[in-house]
């Protein structure tokens, strides 16, 4: 059974969840071609304006890099992070550097599987505005599977 504080989290988040014994069977952690039940955004969307902010999230990304480029550049030096925790620390950092949020921040998870041992947690810090929204959500065209558990044998 999930936590509720990870029960919160997929509410908010289009994406799959898989069980243990589907991982075996899921693709490789790459920016996969399969079409998500719907497309939130679209591709023209989801970069960064000085409206709103743009982070992104891949298993191909590094939590050292900015997190503004949806891939690595050609010489792996920026791109997305790799992890959901990393892009809601920064979020946080944001926050606390600017005395709260200052437009809308939108997290887009590039396709492939995100597994996690422990639960990915979410406090009141990490809550957007009405006015200036956090979304965590699914790159167009793309599927994000976030999974979570541990495998259970005998």
């Amino acid at each position: 059974m999930l936590s509720s504080r990870i029960q919160a989290f997929a509410f908010g988040l289009l994406l799959s969840i898989s069980t243990a014994s589907g991982l075996a069977n899921a693709q490789k952690p790459e920016h996969n071609d399969s079409k998500c039940a719907s497309d939130s955004v679209p591709t023209s969307q989801v970069n960064s304006t000085p409206d709103a902010l743009a982070l992104f999230v891949s298993p191909m990304g590094n939590d050292t890099w900015s997190g503004r480029l949806a891939s690595p550049n050609p010489t792996n030096t920026d791109g997305p992070l790799a992890t959901i925790e990393e892009a809601r620390n920064r979020i946080r950092e944001i926050k606390s550097t600017q005395g709260g949020l200052k437009r809308p921040v939108t997290v887009l998870l590039r396709g492939g599987v995100y597994s996690h041992v422990n639960e990915i947690v979410f406090t009141t810090a990490d809550s957007g505005t009405k006015t200036y929204p956090i979304t965590y959500q699914n790159y167009p065209g793309e599927c994000a599977i976030v999974s979570g558990g541990k495998v259970v044998r005998g």
